[in-house]
This record gives structure tokens, sequence and C-alpha cells, in this order.
């Protein structure tokens, strides 16, 4: 049986960031992720406000920062163009996750990848690695649930996300440079919008839309992108 003060599911950048400033504390501090490597595969469009940026700068490596922006504008159904401040930085995801992860790891957290967080019993964690399919017990005094929307820790202590937009994103070449955010209302996203994130000679493009409409967000995605 393994034992540690706080037991943590999910490497990603909450998981890690709680992984980091724990460990700086002094406790004995366990991350478990079902992935292969930290980071990847990428599921998000990348921007984080400036606001996270100062509060932790220890976070942001400069080979993180794909660029820096300054507004989001918007594009309406009906024509008009809202521009609104909102500063920040698109991130080389990858990037920004394993530096949180190897600062966590500095202070002395401990990482378990392909290792999946099963559930409860008798007040212990079971967890199964996935390649090996070896199950163990961890006692921790504290369990943190940062594995994601979907989250199985929420779920199993009664929590659970309520709704869900379907997402699809694709990395794709500029034939222009974008200096803004860009976001896009348009009626076959319904329920959700569209975006364009730039990133240097690249921008994460990509679609959200509520599910409840019965949209293929493969077909808005093709739309929104042609």
């Amino acid at each position: 049986m393994i034992k540690v003060d706080v037991l943590i599911v999910g490497g990603g950048p909450a998981g890690s960031a709680c992984a980091y400033r724990l460990a700086q504390k002094g406790k004995r501090v366990l991350v478990v992720d079902i992935k292969r490597s930290i980071g990847k595969p990428v599921q998000c469009a990348e921007f984080v406000p400036i606001q996270l940026y100062h509060q932790f700068k220890e976070f942001f490596p400069q080979e993180a920062i794909a660029q820096k922006v300054k507004n989001m504008v918007h594009f309406t159904p009906w024509g008009d163009v809202v521009s609104m401040w909102s500063e920040g930085f698109v991130l080389n995801r990858e990037v920004f996750d394993n530096h949180i992860a190897q600062l966590a790891q500095s202070k002395g957290a401990v990482y378990m990848l392909r290792t999946q967080f099963l559930g409860f019993e008798d007040g212990h964690a079971w967890l199964e690695n996935i390649d090996s399919r070896e199950r163990f017990q961890v006692k921790a005094d504290f369990v943190v649930g940062a594995d994601g929307p979907r989250s199985k820790v929420a779920r199993l202590t009664g929590k659970r996300t309520e709704s869900f937009l379907t997402t699809a994103q694709a990395t794709m070449p500029l034939k222009e440079p974008v200096e803004d955010l860009l976001i896009y209302f348009r009626e076959y996203i319904p329920g959700g919008y569209g975006w364009v994130f730039p990133k240097g000679k690249l921008a994460n493009v990509g679609v959200g839309v509520d599910p409840d409409y019965g949209v293929n967000v493969m077909e808005s995605l093709r739309k929104f992108v042609e």
C-alpha cells in the first residue's frame, strides 16, 4: 500500500499546480494520469488570460508562449463586430503542462503515468496500471479530482458536470497574421461558437456546439473552416 498526504487524479495544469503548491509545503504528493506523457494530446484552444500569468509567473516559460494577444473580437450573425479587451497568451500547452509538472516533481511530487483511478473502498483509493493491469491501494488524507470535465473523482463523491458542449478543433496554417482572438457566432454552430486563436504562423480553429441541437460537430467545423 502506498501512503501519501494527497493523491491527485489528473496531471494537467490544475493537478500539477496543486501538486507544486502542496509539495512546496512539504506534503507527500502522488499524481496519477492515464496518459503516456503529460500534455498530450492537447484538448484546449490554449488561451489563458493575463491574470493567470501575473498570479503564477513561474508557470510561464518563454517557450510555452506561442503568441500574446490583447483583444477578443466577436462576429455576430447579424453582422456586428464587437471588440473586447482580453489580454493574455495563446500557449503551447504541451510545453506549459510539462513545465508545471516538472516544477512539481522538483519539489518532491511523484508522478505515475498510464495509471487510472478506479474508485474508493474502505477509505482507500484503488489505482490500476493500464499496461500491466496491476492494481494497488493508496491511503491518502485527501484526494483531489483534477481529471477533467468528466471527472470520475467528482462522480464518485456526488458531483458531476451538468452540461457539455461538443467541440472539434484543428491547428491550421494562417494565410496572414492574426493579432486578436476571433469568436464567430453562426447559425450552423447552435448553442455555441467558432474560434480562431492565433499561434504565430498557425491558429487553433474550432467550434463548440450544444449537443441538444443534434448537429454534427465535424460538419460544423468543416463549414466554419470553409
